[in-house]
């Protein structure tokens, strides 16, 4: 499962909100990127985690796995049209439905303010979950240095992150 894939295709799809006067980003590699206070609303995707279901297969392992992706809306104000509530309807229309690349179609699972309902440098903070699901199928690869030159192909922007795969001598 491509986790970067499925989060930049959600992303992808609330990118039309920046028309409403939002911002719309990927969580940043560290916080240095996450300019605070602002002006216009944010709107934060991250992927969260996942949750497996048991292997169905007694040759073949293959589970469901559910995606769950944490949608961090900010606001200075909590209602109108610029608000925390008029944001959280426009994030749950433009996801409830949509379908990530190898993944099944988005559903909301949750959403509320983060702790108390308070304000951080005048910026209201929202969190809203959602989840879908993809096939996790075993890979019968044993030669794990196989494994570890897909995942550098698969990943070709970080360089410096190079697996070292070459086969150990006997």
């Amino acid at each position: 499962m491509n986790y970067q894939q499925a989060e930049s295709d959600i992303v992808a799809r609330l990118q039309p909100l920046a028309g409403a006067d939002l911002e719309v980003i990927e969580l940043p590699e560290n916080l240095s990127g996450f300019n605070r206070p602002f002006e216009k609303g944010k709107i934060t995707v991250a992927y969260k985690g996942s949750k497996w279901d048991k292997p169905r297969s007694t040759a073949q392992i293959t589970q469901q796995e559910e995606l769950s992706f944490e949608i961090s809306m900010q606001s200075r104000t909590l209602r109108g049209p610029k608000g925390i509530y008029a944001i959280k309807y426009l994030v749950t229309k433009a996801l409830l439905g949509f379908q990530p690349t190898d993944c099944e179609r988005m559903y909301a699972h949750e959403s509320g303010m983060t702790g108390t309902a308070t304000q951080n440098d005048g910026v209201w903070t929202y969190s809203a979950i959602f989840c879908c699901t993809g096939l996790v199928v075993e890979d019968f690869e044993e030669d794990l240095s196989v494994i570890l030159n897909r995942i550098s192909n698969l990943f070709p922007q970080y360089p410096g992150d190079d697996f070292d795969v070459t086969p150990p001598s006997n």
